[in-house]
């Protein structure tokens, strides 16, 4: 049978054939092709966490070997304080920190911010304020805090800044140092050991690693979709009660894969599950007041605590 526009049914069969033919291979070639930016993204992390570490070196040997932290921690040690302002607690209502297009909260480009805005409140402590020191002590590039695999993350724009800053404050923001803290926590993509502790940190245990998943938001606050997380399992195991992910609790950065760790000897190294401190610590909590079994120090909180001891790393915001 002949078309009116000339082509036969056969003819028309094959194109059609040919074309979902290419189509295939092309679907093919996209997914490997996703995966080897992704595996791209994940040695550039582990590179910004290596620069990072640098920096950290540089910082305790100027510092009597302190680990960044704007001050010492005033507020109460009971997690059930109204003073309480650890990890896993907003120090401000909505958090300490802006989203991506606001700047109301300006703290973080006050010139006067150690004078006048935290002189009475040297209780809230977050992040932020800790690994912007390397920032201002050892010019460390903001751009080193992003992991490329960070869906939310963006860079902060300095020009817009310094605009909102000169124009709504008269503050003058020319260079990074001139900054106290990232603008949101989407400008930061990693969680950083609980620095205000009277011993230290092991030489083997983690000092930073990607984003924790219970402080993945713009402000700082916890994430409230993360849970009770982590949860025991009837047989001890560690991973969803359903048993169906076993990379429950890994950062977000990376598929929820694995995480890029930076240890306190400088070494950064992935893992594919939380459970890469010390004697298989998990690094995103602190241990539960059991410190005797290695259950107690693997399952821990992530919520309103303090490091335990020099190889419990407590990696939060």
């Amino acid at each position: 049978m002949k078309l009116s526009q000339g082509f036969t049914v056969r003819e028309l069969l094959v194109v059609l054939i040919i074309l979902t033919l290419i189509l295939f291979f092309i679907s093919t070639l996209q997914v490997p092709g996703k995966r080897a930016r992704e595996l791209a993204m994940r040695v550039q992390c582990q590179s910004n966490l290596s620069a990072i570490g640098r920096a950290l070196v540089m910082y305790q040997n100027e510092f009597k070997d302190k680990l960044p932290k704007p001050w010492n921690l005033t507020s109460s040690d009971d997690p059930d304080s109204p003073n309480w302002q650890g990890f896993g607690s907003a120090g401000r209502p909505g958090g300490d920190f802006n989203r991506l297009d606001q700047y109301d909260l300006d703290c973080f480009c006050n010139p006067d911010w150690y004078e006048s805005v935290y002189s009475s409140d040297q209780s809230i402590q977050n992040v932020g304020l800790c690994l912007y020191l390397l920032i201002r002590n050892e010019g460390t590039d903001p751009k080193s805090f992003l992991c490329p695999s960070a869906e939310n993350d963006i860079e902060m724009n300095l020009e817009n800044i310094s605009i909102w800053a000169q124009t709504n404050r008269g503050w003058t923001v020319e260079f990074w140092r001139d900054m106290n803290n990232f603008q949101s926590m989407y400008n930061l993509s990693y969680s950083y050991h609980d620095p205000w502790n009277t011993f230290g940190l092991d030489e083997d245990a983690a000092v930073m690693a990607d984003k924790s998943h219970a402080y993945d938001t713009e402000n700082g606050v916890r994430n409230s979709a993360a849970g009770d997380f982590p949860v025991q399992n009837p047989d001890g195991s560690w991973h969803d009660n359903e048993n169906k992910n076993p990379q429950y609790g890994n950062s977000p950065n990376h598929q929820t894969e694995c995480q890029n760790v930076l240890y306190m000897n400088s070494s950064v190294k992935r893992g594919q599950s939380p459970l890469t401190g010390v004697n298989g610590d998990n690094i995103y909590t602190y241990w539960t007041d059991d410190r005797t079994t290695d259950l107690y120090k693997s399952i821990g909180r992530w919520d309103k605590g303090r490091s335990q001891g020099r190889a419990d790393s407590f990696l939060g915001n």
